[in-house]
């Protein structure tokens, strides 16, 4: 049940479409939405979700007064309806506007509920083209996987460590993926450990993910990578899915 008089922030993910599902509850839940800074996929989304969504100006096209008129049309409609959504890309925009929205929203009587854009292996599944992953792990040396009976679907490494027993995992159907958090161009890249082993910077993760799931369930022959990722602050805290919407 929801607080009479409410907003809810959510932040998108990574990429087109990439809500979070504590998000996307939220937008359908909520009276009306508003949007602000959003791609045509999400902004697509955001509508089917809710017909009352109202969107500002694209990521690519805002200014200042744009951003005001959004972000006054959703507190009037949480003060008014009781229970609106402002919906914008995380990353600078989210974390600017987010905490000067709870100041307004305090002065004016109105709860302020959260919902953060997509974990690590959500955005990651969402940019190999996958469904979610059910298990998601991470352990300092991705080859501390090795020898387990039940490796993650997502078996996420701050390290490489040992090449060549990596072959072993899934039975050796597996590809691996380097994913830099704050790469200015392409987040994740394909890896092939047996010619080169990539050093791992301190933003970065190597993934191993089963052939099949890559084969079989993406539909891709090649794989599509993320070239526009606004923001890693939100994700680098999550590596299990997403974070649940939290009252504040």
């Amino acid at each position: 049940m929801a607080f009479r008089n409410e907003i809810a922030l959510v932040s998108t993910g990574w990429g087109p479409g990439c809500l979070s599902r504590a998000g996307a509850a939220l937008v359908s839940d909520v009276y009306r939405v508003e949007t602000f800074g959003l791609d045509a996929d999400t902004r697509s989304i955001v509508s089917k979700l809710n017909a009352q969504s109202q969107h500002g100006p694209s990521d690519a096209a805002w200014n200042s007064e744009d951003l005001l008129a959004t972000v006054a049309r959703a507190l009037r409609s949480a003060q008014s309806d009781g229970w609106a959504a402002l919906v914008t890309p995380a990353g600078a925009l989210t974390n600017t506007l987010w905490p000067t929205v709870q100041q307004a929203a305090q002065r004016i009587g109105v709860q302020v509920r959260y919902a953060h854009g997509l974990g690590i292996s959500e955005s990651m599944a969402n940019c190999l083209q996958l469904p979610t992953p059910p298990t998601v792990a991470l352990k300092s040396l991705l080859s501390d996987f090795v020898g387990h009976v039940a490796i993650p679907e997502f078996a996420l490494g701050a390290q490489v460590g040992n090449a060549t027993q990596l072959a072993e995992l899934h039975g050796g159907a597996v590809r691996f993926f380097g994913m830099d958090l704050y790469a200015p161009r392409t987040k994740i890249t394909t890896l092939n450990l047996r010619e080169s082993i990539p050093v791992i910077t301190n933003n970065a993760y190597v993934l191993a993910v089963r052939d099949e799931q890559i084969t079989s369930k993406s539909g891709q022959s090649e794989l599509r990578v993320s070239d526009s990722m606004e923001s890693a602050l939100l994700w680098v805290q999550v590596l299990n899915g997403l974070t649940e919407s939290l009252n504040g």
